[in-house]
């Protein structure tokens, strides 16, 4: 899901209640975790890091079988779709199920994916969409338009820590006269069904078990995964790694690649060692010292890119229960914009990137391509302490104790409990010098270590923590990003920052990047790989594949519109023809446009 970090969770909490916040509202979530960040965060300082030996990919001379071997700094935290949470985990998820839409590279407007088509009615309540005809599970079982219809369905029933049903506004029905239509009807004019939904596409006779229980939902192993996409999740050993093998009556193509084999490794040295032995062919999410490395080492190729990533500071605003010990100081937006001008964005590119990163200012990335825009001076927080200090005096906070920390109106120190990531490309460096420049306008930082799997399966559920720094690859559409519970956006709502949910006519989307950013963070530039010899690549790795965009993904769908074929395998082919059929609103004829989903 993102190839500048693994953690990219992308749930979105609903079954809310708003509780004031100073200079916003917040959105108290009953279900693990409610992440804010301040008006202008640390965004801007990730990369990715990437590395392929191009001797080391293995085809076994008994089987012939073609092997990509992924070096992972981590563990998936599960195959579960309804339990997605870091990069790796959409990743996988992502090559074994398919969308009803893909996303043009070029413009990220849709391109077909299980539908190659989709109709409105007069109103654009009604949406006639043609399914794909032929398609089969992986187990075999035929694919219909009925399997998408329940698709849509057991979201609405049965996500109750809501990862996908924002996607599917004001509680349409769905339906399949036959095996090729699905009718999708919605209260409300929608261009939801081509925004299009990141929904993954789940085998009916599968998941109906399930249907309206999602503690049994939650609980399902799915291993080995009954998908439709590329590839197959065959197996998972967890702390080990998994293997995904082709799907050779994959729609659009048996993949060039019979076989990945993802491997865990404790630590990114660890893994660069095993590509220079040759016991992985691809590495990534490497920091840029041991990317630096690789360069010029026999047999293995290097790249810089543009990543998709960014690194943040995520706030907890609380709403867990009554033992969550989020900082309340936090809710202040004037501490909120202070930490922002207290943190040297610039210095940490320098010291942990090396200078492979922009300052980050945004909500969106340039590879967002409708919805990036340059913020004015005025409308981001740069790096000032000394007014970070002034704001602070004035704010009720010029009380400092012996040791120089502020103190907050009820006399408590001002420390913030931060947790970052090891297995988070750059997060501990990151966290160190925040906490020493968070020091110099008097906010104290208490560090802690954790991995993923601990912060998204106890912290996020108890609340104890404060912020915490890891990476962020957010959305095709800005109002999903601003809407996730992730680490940046969660919850907050400004009113200049309602107009974006009323305005996902297609044709406004020029217009919206005007809009007040409602949480600024940023681009990054990032590192890739190529490999010249064992591999041969025909797009950038991390380029999202079969018309994805690239957000969040990471590889992406790795091996499926040729970005790695063995020397000598013939490619393979793309289905083409195919188009999405969307005519344009009443707002095209002069009459005024129709809005969608909040």
């Amino acid at each position: 899901m993102r190839p500048g970090s693994r953690s990219n969770p992308r749930r979105r909490w609903s079954r809310t209640r708003e509780e004031d916040v100073e200079g916003a509202k917040m959105m108290r979530r009953w279900r693990p975790v409610a992440l804010a960040v301040t008006l202008a965060m640390v965004g801007g300082v990730a990369l990715s890091g990437s590395a392929l030996a191009q001797s080391s990919g293995t085809s076994s001379p008994t089987s012939n079988k073609i092997v990509l071997r992924v070096g992972v700094p981590g563990d998936m935290i599960s195959p579960n779709p309804l339990l997605a949470t870091n990069g790796d985990d959409y990743e996988t998820l992502f090559n074994a199920y398919d969308l009803l839409f893909n996303f043009n590279p070029d413009d990220l407007s849709p391109i077909p994916g299980l539908a190659t088509a989709c109709d409105p009615s007069a109103d654009y309540k009604t949406w006639t969409c043609t399914i794909r005809s032929g398609v089969t599970w992986s187990d075999g079982q035929p694919l219909t338009a009925e399997d998408v219809a329940f698709t849509y369905r057991f979201i609405e029933t049965t996500d109750e820590n809501e990862v996908f049903t924002s996607y599917i506004p004001y509680h349409p029905t769905f339906s399949a006269p036959n095996a090729t239509t699905l009718i999708w009807k919605s209260p409300k004019p929608t261009f939801a069904p081509t925004i299009p939904p990141w929904v993954p596409i789940l085998p009916e006779h599968i998941w109906k078990q399930f249907e309206g229980n999602g503690k049994a939902a939650r609980a399902f192993a799915n291993v080995p995964a009954v998908g439709s996409g590329p590839f197959v999740l065959t197996s998972w050993d967890k702390g080990q790694g998994w293997t995904m093998e082709a799907n050779k009556s994959y729609w659009g193509g048996a993949p060039a690649i019979d076989e990945i084999h993802y491997i865990v490794y404790d630590s990114q040295e660890a893994m660069v060692q095993a590509l220079k032995s040759g016991q992985i062919d691809f590495a990534d999410n490497l920091n840029p010292t041991l990317f630096n490395s690789l360069q010029g080492q026999p047999n293995i190729g290097t790249v810089k890119g543009t990543a998709s990533t960014f690194t943040n500071l995520a706030f907890n605003f609380g709403g867990q229960g009554p033992d969550a010990t989020n900082n309340p100081v936090l809710k202040d937006l004037n501490i909120r914009k202070a930490i922002a001008m207290g943190i040297d964005k610039q210095s940490i590119i320098d010291k942990v990137w090396q200078g492979d990163a922009e300052v980050g200012s945004v909500v969106t990335l340039p590879s967002h391509m409708p919805w990036f825009f340059t913020p004015t001076d005025t409308q981001s927080q740069a790096y000032d302490p000394a007014a970070a200090n002034t704001l602070l005096d004035q704010s009720g906070y010029a009380n400092k104790d012996a040791s120089g920390i502020r103190q907050d109106k009820n006399g408590k120190p001002i420390v913030l409990n931060v947790i970052t990531l090891p297995e988070e490309t750059g997060s501990v460096d990151t966290g160190k010098l925040i906490a020493a420049q968070l020091q110099q306008i008097g906010i104290g930082v208490k560090l802690q270590s954790m991995s993923d799997k601990q912060i998204t399966n106890n912290n996020w559920y108890t609340g104890d923590f404060d912020a915490y720094v890891w990476g962020w690859g957010g959305d095709q559409d800005v109002r999903a990003s601003i809407d996730l519970a992730g680490p940046h956006g969660a919850g907050r709502v400004r009113p200049e920052d309602a107009a974006i949910p009323l305005r996902p006519d297609p044709r406004d989307r020029a217009e919206l990047p005007q809009l007040p950013p409602g949480v600024p963070v940023g681009p990054v530039h990032g590192l890739e790989a190529r490999a010249h010899q064992r591999w041969n690549l025909s797009v950038r790795l991390g380029e999202p594949i079969s018309g994805t965009a690239a957000v969040g993904g990471g590889r992406g769908r790795l091996v499926l519109r040729d970005p790695i074929r063995p020397m000598g395998r013939p490619r393979t082919r793309r289905r083409r023809g195919d188009r999405v059929r969307r005519p344009l609103p009443p707002a095209s004829r002069g009459g005024r446009g129709l809005s969608s989903d909040p």
